[in-house]
């Protein structure tokens, strides 16, 4: 259950070299911040939308964490096998938690309010904003010339059932 998104502004380098400890975002394994930089950053996205905001689970962090760092070594995205609503996001050769933020919630420029309802292009922006969803949780990690991050949530967005998209993804107030 979940959504890909890739941005590959900055061409992948040939060697990748990895950021000092200043530069690079921490993860949430390390006693970081990242996971919860997130969690700030689309819980402020989801109050524009009367949605409650979410609050951060240890476990599904350590979940998203571990998530992250197989696509890491895969090189790619692709979703994991959990019932959890899931969104991805890669790009060259760092991320922070607040681009990730951004590039999921920027889809709302395509999502049609008055004609809800799932679509490839915006689910990145309604698994955000669904008030449906309570806990979160995610990881992040660096390799094979980018920075992937992972964010699950709980109960997962994006359900198609009848009426769901109106109850759940509410315009800005």
């Amino acid at each position: 259950m979940g959504n890909i998104f890739s941005s590959n502004e900055e061409k992948k380098p040939k060697e990748h070299v990895t950021p000092s400890s200043e530069e690079r975002p921490k993860n949430p394994k390390a006693g970081g911040s990242f996971a919860t930089e997130l969690l700030d950053a689309q819980n402020k996205y989801r109050s524009i939308h009367g949605a409650d905001s979410l609050t951060l689970d240890e476990e599904m962090c350590k979940e998203a964490q571990k998530y992250a760092e197989h696509l890491a070594k895969l090189g790619s995205l692709s979703h994991a096998d959990t019932n959890d609503g899931e969104n991805l996001a890669f790009r060259g050769p760092t991320l922070t938690a607040q681009e990730a933020a951004d590039m999921w919630y920027n889809e709302i420029k395509d999502y049609d309010f008055h004609k809800p309802g799932f679509t490839g292009g915006t689910g990145h922006f309604t698994q955000v904003v669904w008030a449906g969803s309570k806990q979160f949780g995610a990881g992040y990690a660096e390799g094979n010339g980018g920075a992937f991050a992972v964010g699950r949530y709980r109960p997962a967005g994006n359900i198609t059932n009848a009426g769901q998209f109106e109850a759940n993804v509410l315009p800005a107030k």
